[in-house]
């Protein structure tokens, strides 16, 4: 998506944009981790095919599955919105000549 994007005119943008790299990235760290401690708690997990649909089955928390199936309808909608639907603008925007 590098048509999206401006050329950085100033040291505070750099600066800004490194410590927004860090925390995502520390974050996505910190998820992956806690991610992976629920083998601790679901054996199953570390012999099963799909682990993470073993997980939203019987795994950790079973009464918060919902959570899981709402999260990921939500994350389809919020995908849908700032992918797809930008992606389809930008496609007609451009007659598909940048695509």
């Amino acid at each position: 998506m590098y048509q999206h994007v401006e050329a950085v005119t100033d040291v505070k943008q750099i600066n800004r944009a490194a410590i927004g790299i860090f925390l995502c990235n520390f974050l996505t760290m910190e998820i992956s981790i806690v991610g992976l401690l629920a083998v601790v708690f679901a054996a199953d997990l570390a012999t099963a095919t799909v682990p993470m649909l073993t997980l939203v089955q019987h795994g950790v928390g079973t009464k918060m599955m919902t959570v899981v199936k709402k999260g990921y309808a939500y994350l389809g909608y919020a995908a849908l919105i700032t992918l797809f639907i930008p992606f389809v603008i930008h496609a007609i925007g451009t007659k598909g000549k940048e695509i």
